[in-house]
């Protein structure tokens, strides 16, 4: 945008006193003669020029008619600079800006973010990572040369991966798989299948599905390469803390605790035959009558005493053994929404 006509200078000249107050051009001014900008105006416009193009480490082209529309470019879009050490850093324009390096996390990854420099040379930069399955957000100071990553809902949501939640409602929640055993992808839910390998619980899907009451807290390898399963709280179990003396993950067979009960067995010869059932605990002792039998002490007897277990005199009986028990929905977290 400088002046290459041959009527230039290479010094920009002296400027001249002002006159009245800045205003704006007009085609009558004093004694009704427009106004005319002068050096000092056009020199102006051309370092304004200048100094938008050096403050967006954009060089100067003389023969281009780009260089205003590369300063709007760098805005919107990010300079790339390649595998990023420090000193390409220092040296990058202040703005959006792309780039790959080791330095946030030990390994190479690609990153793109922003550079804010301070006036008196410092900067820092805010840039994410590419990596669509795991972003990441970190911040860079270049006085303390050091990178941090900042937490991000990503790692919110990452830290309750595998948590087992119950749902008053079936459908499908952002974030949460129905925990009923089924197959879910080792590339979709990764995050879910690091955690499966990390919690020690992951078993062949062919020994799960042997005895999926056996191993319902379990994850099941699927189909061996690109599925896994979830464990399987829609069976009927019970879910505690693991008690002492028991092993993590492992399903304990049902039980209730004893039942007991006593009731008379003696022969009704010696203390008559009762008129009624005798009820004590679970048994019953339940008086009939026989042919003529003979006893013990050659007398005879028609009277003989049954004993009846029945376990529903005692506790709530049913076809499965369980608690007081709400039926709703168990789902397990992914590990992101």
């Amino acid at each position: 945008m400088k002046l290459q006509n041959g009527s230039q200078v290479t010094e920009r000249p002296l400027r001249k006193p002002t006159s009245g107050l800045a205003g704006y051009f007009t085609e009558s001014g004093d004694n009704g003669a427009p106004s005319y900008p002068g050096q000092d105006w056009f020199n102006d416009v051309i370092d304004e020029f200048l100094n938008a193009l050096t403050e967006m480490g954009i060089s100067y082209d003389s023969g281009s008619v780009e260089n205003l529309a590369a300063v709007f470019r760098s805005l919107k879009t990010p300079t790339d600079i390649g595998a990023a050490t420090v000193t390409d850093l220092d040296a990058a324009p202040s703005g959006l800006i792309h780039f790959a390096s080791n330095q946030p996390t030990g390994t190479e990854i690609e990153l793109q973010g922003v550079k804010v420099r301070h006036a008196t040379g410092y900067y820092t930069i805010i840039a994410g990572s590419d990596n669509q399955n795991d972003p990441s957000v970190f911040f860079y100071h270049s006085i303390s040369g050091k990178w941090r990553r900042l937490t991000t809902d990503n790692d919110i949501q990452r830290s309750f991966v595998g948590m087992i939640a119950d749902f008053q409602i079936a459908a499908p929640r952002p974030g949460w798989l129905n925990a009923n055993g089924g197959e879910v992808s080792r590339t979709t839910d990764s995050i879910l299948w690091q955690y499966a390998q990390d919690a020690e619980l992951l078993i062949e899907q062919a020994t799960k599905d042997a005895d999926p009451m056996k191993y319902a807290a379990y994850f099941g390898d699927g189909d061996g390469s690109t599925t896994f399963t979830l464990p399987n709280f829609h069976l009927g179990h019970f879910r505690r803390g693991t008690p002492s003396g028991v092993t993590h993950g492992t399903t304990q067979g049902d039980a209730i605790r004893n039942i007991t009960g006593s009731t008379q067995a003696q022969h009704t010869q010696f203390i008559g035959n009762p008129s009624f059932d005798v009820v004590d605990g679970a048994l019953t002792s339940i008086p009939s009558s026989v042919a003529s039998v003979s006893t013990a002490k050659s007398g005879t007897s028609t009277m003989l005493s049954h004993f009846k277990f029945d376990a529903a005199l005692v506790v709530p009986t049913a076809n499965e053994n369980r608690p007081y028990t709400a039926n709703i929905s168990v789902k397990i977290f992914r590990g992101w929404m």
